[in-house]
Parts: C-alpha cells; structure tokens; sequence
C-alpha cells in the first residue's frame, strides 16, 4: 500500500485518483469491485453506466458501474484474468475523463512470498495453506525481507526433529505434529527421511511452562505466544509478532488468552496474524475507505470474539470509524445539496431575466414602430401647414379657382354631420310610433331571462366545485410559465389582463395543446383579447360543453398547454344522490304499503312473494358465481335468497357492477345473513358514492369527508361488505393530499424566500450603482 501511495503522489493531482487493494471477493468469489463511495459521489454519475478501464500497456477493457452499490460488476472479471490480478495487489485508479481510468497494478506477490509459503508444506506432501500464502502474498517488501531472513536463520539453527504425538494428544489431535531439540532427550523412532522433513516443518514445541501474566513480561524479548499448550512463535513472522505484541500492550493482556480449548493451533496463529492485519488496516483507513471493507472486518472481528479473541477494541474504535464516515457522506450530500438548490436557483433566475429581456425587446419594436408613424404623420400636417399658410396669404387670387384638399376635407366632415343629425330625427320618429302591441311581445322575452336566471342560480354550486377543482390544478402546474382558468360560456374570451402581460400586442396564431399533446392553430385577436379563427374546431374535437372549466398554461409565448375539466362527472355525482333519495323514499313507501296488506290479509301471504308486495324484489332461481357472469345483462344482486336489482336505478347498478369487476367477486359475498333488503341497498348505494367521491376528489379532500367516509367504509365492513380497496384508495388519497398542503406551504416560503432575495438584489443594485456614481465623479 505504501507503495501504491508514492505511486498516486506521483500522479496529476489536477485529476482525481484512489488506491484500493484487492480482497478475496474482488479477484475469486464474486469478482464485484466495490469502489470509495465518496470518491464516486464526487466524480461518478448517479445512474448504472458503462466505464473505460486503461491499463499501463495502453490495452483496454470495458466494464459495468453500477450506481446503486458503487461497484464495477461486467467485465471486471475479463480485467482480473488479462491482467493477472491476486489477492493483496494495490491497484491505482487514475480516473483521465469522466467515465474513464488509468489503473496502475502494484503487485503484493514475488519470489520471496512463493519461498517463505514453501516452508509451510506438510511432510506428506499436502497443498499449501491458502489462506497463508494470500496472507503472505499481501505483506509489505521490507516485511517479506524480514520473514525470508527468519525462514533462512531456522534452516541454519539447530537440528529438529519431528515426533509423533504422545497419548496426551490422542483424542483430536492425532494428525498433529511436535518439533523437538535432539539435544534435549529421547526422540522418537522417525522414517527414514526425517531430515529432509524437518527441514519444511515449521518449529512449533510443546511447553510445559505454567502461564505466564501479561504483567511479569518486559518487553518482546519475553513476549511468548502459547495457545493449548503449544508456542507457536514461529508460525508468526516477526513483523505480526511485533505487532501483535503492541496489541497486546495496549490492552495489557495476551488477546488469546481466552480461545476455545479445541481450537488448532495453526488456526490460532491464522487468527492472531488476521487480527494483526485488520489492525492495520483500520489504522491507515481512509475517510475514502469503502463501507464494504468495513463490514467485512467487523464481521470478521465478531467471528473471532464468539471464539475467544478479545478484539472488542478493535471493534470498538472500527464502529467509531463507520460512524464519522457515515457524518462526512452525510455533511458532503448535504453540501451538495445545497450547491444543486442555489444551481437551480441561478438557472431559474437567468430564464425570468431572459424573459424580461425579450418583453423589453418587443416594447422597444413597438416603440420604433409607433416613432415611424408619428414622422410620417408630421411630415403631412407640416405638407398641410404651409399650403394652408400659402392660401391665407393670397385669399383674392383664389376665388375663382377649386377649393383645396383641406377644404374639401372640411365640407365633407359637415355634410355628414348634417346626414347623422337628420338620421337621429328620423329615428326618434319611429320610435315614437311603436304601438302596444310590439310594447307587449316585449315581455315574454323578459320572462324568459329571468327563467335562465333561475337555472343558472342552481348550478352556483356545482360551478363552484369545477372552479376549486381547476384551481387545484393550477396549483400542480410549474410556475415558471403563466396560466389562467376560463369558464367555458357560449362566447369565449380571454381575461383581458392576462392578455395584456403574457400575450402579443398584435394579432397572431397561437397553438392551443391538449393532455394528449395534439396541437391545433388559433387565431388571436389582440383587439378582443379573445381566439377566433380554429377555435370552433378545437372545442368540437374535444367536445367542450358550457359548463366545463378549461385551464390555459402558457408554456411558450404563443403556445398554450389547454387541461380540461368536466362538468359531466359531477353532475353524475349529483344525479346519484337525488336517485338514491327517490330510492329511499320508494322504499319506505313500498314497506308501509306491505305491512298494512299484511295485517289485513295474513292468510294470504305464501313464499311466493309478488312484485306489487316487495315492489319488483324476485326469487333468486339459482345463484350464479360472479366468475361465470358474462356481463352486466347476467349480473344479478342476490341477498338472502331474493334478487333486488329492481330497487336500484341502473346507474347504480352499472357503477356497483364496476366496483364487484375490479375485485372480481360480489361486494356482498359475506355480508351477515337475515339482513333487511332495504339496509343492503342503502349500503351498495353509498358505497357507490363514495367511491365516486374518491374518483372525482383530485389533490385534496377536506377532514370532515375522510373521517366520514372511513367510519362508513368500517361500519360496511363490519356488516361484511369488502371495502377494504376503497379504504385502500381513500388512505392514498390521503396521503396525496398531505403531499400535496406540504408542497403548497413549501412553495409560499419559497415565494417569500424569493421575495427577500429580490429585495436584497434590489438593494445591492442601488449599491452598485451608488459605487459607479463615485467612480464618475473621482474619475473627473
């Protein structure tokens, strides 16, 4: 690593770049490259795209980024194999443009590691320790030096030999070996290549030392690692063992003092050199460091504690770690934020400046225009001026010639004067001979006035709730272009303020879009502020009816985004609930009549119960599954044997029969058995105004209809009506709507915000220009 360091330092700092060394997950198992996420937050996109990787010999490979994980994933493994990748290389990601890289490998492995791993080969012949050689594999250089000159002084030490187990070992350790001095005593009898074995044994020798505390040792000199029994010194290089005695140190005990008793001993000296270079690593971690790693060595580290191995510290100060690198993504993603706010900010101010700047540009046109036309109109009066001058001078010469232009012009404008005077006369006259009979078919007319009057006073509330509907509208759409609601009458114009600030002076065509983006030309005449020709065509195509609300969006200067809304869908609203009124009334009327024939003539009455009793309620001959009902001409409402689809409207009946479809079963499959016919048909006919409430309802429903719908829509459900979807659908409405108050009180601090904003631009421009005046005068 520190190599892979100088090689970064060395690099274009202009340029961004980061070291990573490889695990068992990046070149093995897996093969995904996780890479620093705050690295990638700064310099990588927010989506899954494909990045260029360029090796030192100029070849390249082409892989996939995946966003959400910060990883390389496809091609990865192709750029593994190409380039020889192992556990514990460095690579160096230099990244030139923005969705490529240069790599630069720095290889953790070479002939030293191969030898030292060799020196761990069994005397029968088994394969090398993988985990070891990795480990060895990723050691530093000056590390790697170190531990071949220790493998080099115990070829030269004394002369070891193996012996077999004694019976103390018996029970699990039969496969196990004990390397012991010749010069100590009895060795046993050994095949005849002991030497040869001895040699590719590592030394590890059974103590019989009592244990010793941490406390009583001075320094490294005394430092021993025994594990069961064993001092397993020698299967540590001295850089872990050194290490692992600075460990030890700081907690003042030996961190294996508390392994399982069945532990191997080469599994202990594996744990302590893991724990050694997790260790290290977490001490030249980086805030660039990739939560992955991290979670890798804690899960590590627990493993090891759950087997004895005090390493809560190093658990301790790795979570600590996590945590303020968690603080520092957190802290950039909030600046980041906010540089992304004031960009939007910036953008969104230099559109409305844009926008003023070709409002003056027209202003200016015009301007020129209206100029252009005063200088020809003063060089006329000027032409007029001197010939009348000319004439006034000289009156005796012109007797006997034609009267001039002027005079002509005078003698006209008097005639007609006399013409109109005579047209008033004559007008006056006839309106004086208007008898009483043309007087008296004057009134029918009015009555007929005051009848529309009338009608129109009965859909007040109804144009009420199309305009707070199209007003809810308006409110979802962008504010950075105008828009404007019209009720739709038989004439159409358009609000002549509106007109005034967002449209053309001029007349000009206008595009008018729908919600399905077909567009159609209009006319538009500036002088009536309303659209002429092309309209007619527009409202036919769409069928615009009066009554309907239509709002204009204007998304560029001649063009409009038109959403229309129906009159038509209320109006079906409001003629359900005057049914379902006829309805009930019917009911109760049909009830009375049928309990006073029962009092008079309770002989009479047999199942076979007629339509003039129930008022068109029917035996059930046979009840159909909704599964086989083929369409509404089959759907029958059949409650307790008796089918009382004659005490709905047909509207009713088609909407309810919407509602069973869309869940496709009966609504009242479960409903609670002996319940009166005239109860159930109130209940499906307010399940279907609500549900028609809920469809019509936009962006906000006020909290007295949602508590009144939910209590509804619970009691129904206790009777075993299945409204659980409308309840479903009215709860996200709901949130819709919080959505949607949230968003308007978001954007009233924003206007606010917006409004101190310009006051202090306003304030800074008065500066700046106070700042130029001084400038001026000290320049003079």
């Amino acid at each position: 690593m520190e190599r892979a360091e100088e090689l970064r330092a060395s690099l274009d700092p202009s340029l961004p770049s980061f070291a990573k060394a490889l695990v068992r997950s990046n070149v093995t198992v897996g093969f995904w490259m996780h890479l620093p996420m705050r690295f990638c937050k700064l310099y990588l996109p927010k989506n899954d795209t494909t990045v260029f990787l360029e090796t030192e010999s100029k070849e390249e490979f082409i892989t996939n980024y995946i966003a959400e994980r910060t990883a390389l994933s496809g091609g990865w493994k192709a750029f593994c194999a190409g380039n020889n990748l192992h556990e514990g290389d460095v690579l160096v990601f230099h990244l030139l443009k923005p969705l490529r890289f240069k790599v630069y490998v720095v290889r953790g492995d070479d002939s030293a590691n191969v030898e030292i791993a060799v020196q761990y080969v069994d005397a029968e012949g088994r394969q090398i320790n993988s985990e070891f050689l990795n480990l060895m594999c990723s050691l530093p250089s000056d590390d790697k030096n170190q531990a071949e000159k220790d493998t080099k002084s115990r070829k030269k030490g004394k002369h070891l030999e193996i012996v077999p187990v004694s019976t103390f070992e018996e029970k699990n350790e039969e496969k196990s070996l004990i390397v012991s001095d010749t010069s100590k005593g009895h060795v046993a009898k050994q095949p005849e290549n002991d030497e040869e074995r001895s040699s590719e044994t590592p030394e590890v020798t059974r103590t019989s030392e009592l244990s010793v505390d941490f406390k009583d040792i001075q320094g490294i000199e005394n430092f021993g690692i025994h594990v069961n029994g064993f001092a397993i010194d020698s299967e540590l290089t001295e850089h872990h063992r050194n290490k692992y005695y600075e460990l030890c140190s700081s907690q003042n005990c030996f961190l294996h003092d508390n392994l399982l008793n069945s532990i191997n001993y080469k599994l202990a000296a594996e744990i302590i050199i893991e724990t050694v270079n997790i260790s290290e690593s977490i001490r030249s971690s980086r805030l660039s460091s990739s939560r992955a790693d991290y979670s890798v060595w804690d899960k590590t580290l627990k493993g090891f504690e759950l087997l004895g191995m005090n390493v809560g510290f190093l658990r301790a100060r790795l979570n600590k770690l996590m945590t303020l690198a968690v603080e520092s993504e957190e802290a950039m993603e909030a600046e980041c934020r906010e540089v992304r706010m004031e960009q939007a900010r910036v953008k969104e101010e230099m559109v409305s400046l844009e926008m003023k700047l070709l409002k003056l540009k027209e202003s200016r046109e015009k301007l020129d225009a209206e100029i252009e036309v005063l200088k020809e109109n003063a060089e006329k009066h000027e032409y007029m001026f001197q010939e009348v001058a000319k004439q006034q001078r000289s009156p005796e010469k012109n007797t006997g010639k034609k009267p001039s232009a002027l005079c002509r012009i005078a003698n006209n404008q008097a005639k007609r004067k006399g013409s109109q005077k005579n047209n008033t006369r004559t007008k006056s006259l006839a309106l004086c001979t208007i008898t009483s009979n043309k007087v008296s078919s004057i009134v029918p007319f009015k009555s007929e006035s005051h009848k529309r009057k009338r009608v129109g006073s009965d859909n007040l509330h109804n144009e009420s709730m199309m305009m707070e509907q199209a007003r809810e509208l308006q409110v979802t759409l962008s504010q950075e272009f105008p828009s404007l609601i019209k009720y739709m009458l038989h004439s159409h114009g358009l609000p002549k303020k509106f007109c005034d600030e967002y449209l053309p002076k001029e007349d000009t065509m206008i595009t008018l879009e729908d919600e399905n983006g077909k567009e159609c030309a209009t006319k538009y005449l500036a002088q009536k502020v309303g659209l002429s020709g092309g309209w007619r065509g527009f409202s036919i195509d769409h069928n615009i009816k009066e009554g309907d609300v239509a709002v204009f969006h204007l998304v560029k200067p001649t063009k409009f985004k038109v959403y229309i809304l129906r009159a038509d869908s209320y109006n079906d609203i409001l003629n359900t609930a005057d049914q379902e009124m006829e309805d009930q009334d019917f009911d109760r009327l049909v009830t009375n009549e049928f309990k006073l024939e029962e009092n008079e003539h309770p002989e009479h009455m047999t199942e076979d119960f007629d339509s003039e009793f129930l008022g068109g309620i029917r035996l059930a001959e046979s009840v159909v599954e909704f599964k086989d009902v083929k369409g509404f001409k089959d759907f029958d409402i059949v409650v307790n044997g008796l089918v009382i689809n004659s005490e709905l409207s047909k509207n009713l009946q088609a909407k309810y029969y919407e509602l069973c479809c869309s869940q496709k079963s009966y609504l009242h499959d479960h409903l609670i058995d002996g319940l009166n016919c005239n109860l159930v048909v109130g209940v499906i006919a307010q399940i279907v105004l609500i549900a028609d409430s809920i469809k019509c309802s936009m962006l906000h429903i006020s909290k007295e209809n949602l508590a009144k719908w939910k209590v509804t829509l619970t009691c129904f459900a206790k009777l075993g009506m299945n409204v659980g979807f409308l309840m479903d659908q009215l709860e996200s409405r709901n949130a819709k709507s919080k959505k949607y108050m949230e968003a308007k009180q978001e954007r009233v601090r924003a206007e606010e915000e917006l409004r101190s904003l310009e006051a202090r631009t306003a304030e800074v421009k008065e500066r700046i220009k106070s700042l130029d005046y001084e400038i001026v005068q000290l320049e003079r």
